[in-house]
């Protein structure tokens, strides 16, 4: 694996990069760690990541894509952005056991973003995961780019869900809104 500590970040090479010099932030895992640290919370605009610099909070799609952003203007890039679908259960975050118990669900498919360095999954998100982390049960990833967490993100979340509400005889609408309540939770 890349030594982040060796990545320093240079002001000159873009607006991000401006904005963690000008906060005393010069190495790559530095960055990582103020991210990883600051709270989870929706952003006043989801799909912009550069929210994260003022709210100082985020999302998995948010914190990862502003980290990923920071790679590109750097031009480090062994930095990937994923999309993976995992089954979110009390074994990922035990906080949602009672949500999924009241609608008879043991786990529920979820679109987490998260980055490969030179590989290796390292997700900035900074939640508390139970006794299973999401990479155990990652079904399937993608690759995407970091403006591409908005309307893209759940579009494609939305479609991995339709085949798991109707086996499970829900609709879509009503498993997103469970999903909701989820995040909400995790949230808190």
């Amino acid at each position: 694996m890349t030594n982040l500590a060796h990545l320093i970040i240079e002001a000159a090479n873009g607006p991000l990069s401006t904005e963690c010099v000008d906060r005393g932030i010069i190495s790559f895992l530095s960055f990582i760690e103020w991210v990883e640290q600051l709270p989870y919370g929706r952003n006043s605009d989801r799909a912009e990541y550069r929210l994260v610099f003022d709210e100082e909070k985020g999302t998995c799609s948010t914190k990862n894509a502003l980290v990923k952003g920071v790679a590109l203007e750097n031009g480090w890039d062994d930095v990937k952005l994923h999309l993976g679908v995992f089954m979110m259960s009390e074994k990922t975050h035990p906080v949602l056991n009672a949500i999924l118990n009241k609608h008879k669900l043991k786990a529920i498919p979820e679109v987490h973003t998260y980055l490969k360095i030179s590989g290796e999954i390292r997700d900035v998100t900074g939640l508390e995961t139970g006794a299973e982390s999401f990479e155990k049960s990652v079904q399937l990833e993608v690759e995407i780019k970091p403006d591409q967490i908005g309307e893209y993100k759940e579009n494609w979340h939305k479609a991995q869900m339709i085949a798991f509400s109707f086996e499970n005889g829900m609709s879509p609408n009503d498993l997103w809104d469970i999903r909701e309540k989820c995040i909400a939770e995790l949230a808190n």
